[in-house]
């Protein structure tokens, strides 16, 4: 197998202020420097915190539900609500167990979504209107419950050896 040093990059992950710089080089090419990576669908930066993959997966989500929107408007509760599920979601949600953002703003980003979505299921966007009900009425968790859940999960399997990552208690 070849190594193509021209499709590499590297990211230093640090909180200093002032990180070494090396630049590496293979078979006589300089591999670039990034800020940030996509591995595996998740946005990793050079902070480690979870803006960019936040950003990142609320524009898809709000872009998606922006499709919905339009070609779903006059359909029932149940198949907007199905559709939400189903194709919005799951982009908010892709391997929340592996990222969890602690931040009160990308926490509320990635909530705004959902209430964009329940207020899209009952048509109702007026300013007067109760999202909160909303989201009552179609007993939907919010996103960061359904991620701390998708953490708890993980770590059962993990415990009992139902995936292959070791456990080191």
């Amino acid at each position: 197998m070849s190594f193509k040093a021209t499709k590499c990059e590297t990211l230093t992950i640090t909180r200093k202020t002032k990180p070494l710089n090396h630049i590496y080089q293979v078979d006589g090419h300089s591999i670039v420097k990034s800020s940030k990576h996509k591995y595996l669908g998740v946005t990793i930066n050079k902070h480690l915190d979870w803006k960019d993959h936040v950003l990142n997966i609320t524009s898809s989500a709000r872009s998606t539900l922006g499709v919905l929107r339009r070609n779903l408007s006059s359909c029932p509760i149940h198949v907007k609500t199905k559709a939400y599920q189903a194709l919005v979601r799951p982009k908010m949600e892709f391997a929340s167990a592996a990222w969890n953002p602690y931040s009160c703003e990308q926490v509320n980003a990635l909530e705004s979504v959902q209430r964009q979505a329940a207020r899209f299921v009952y048509n109702n966007y007026e300013r007067t209107a109760s999202v909160t009900s909303m989201l009552q009425r179609l007993e939907w968790d919010s996103l960061a419950t359904r991620r701390l859940l998708n953490q708890g999960t993980m770590f059962f399997k993990i415990h009992h050896g139902l995936v292959n990552i070791p456990s080191r208690l």
